[in-house]
């Protein structure tokens, strides 16, 4: 768990959001729960989904290095 824990942080994402929710996670490996993750109301993930749509159109933008 530890290991996974470094991974978690690694990718932004800290032990309120791994922990604070009803949804369950499971690895695939052994079935262990790694995580617990809140739900989210359907306006909640459109508002989410229009954020990243947001963001991608401005991402898409920027040149690659030469």
């Amino acid at each position: 768990m530890r290991d996974l824990a470094k991974l978690f942080q690694a990718l932004g994402l800290d032990g309120a959001t791994l922990n604070g929710g009803a949804l369950a996670v499971h690895s695939p490996i052994d079935g262990s729960e790694i995580a617990r993750l809140a739900t989210h109301s359907a306006d909640d993930v459109e508002a989410q989904a229009a954020s990243a749509i947001t963001a991608f159109e401005a991402w898409r933008l920027v040149p690659p290095p030469p």
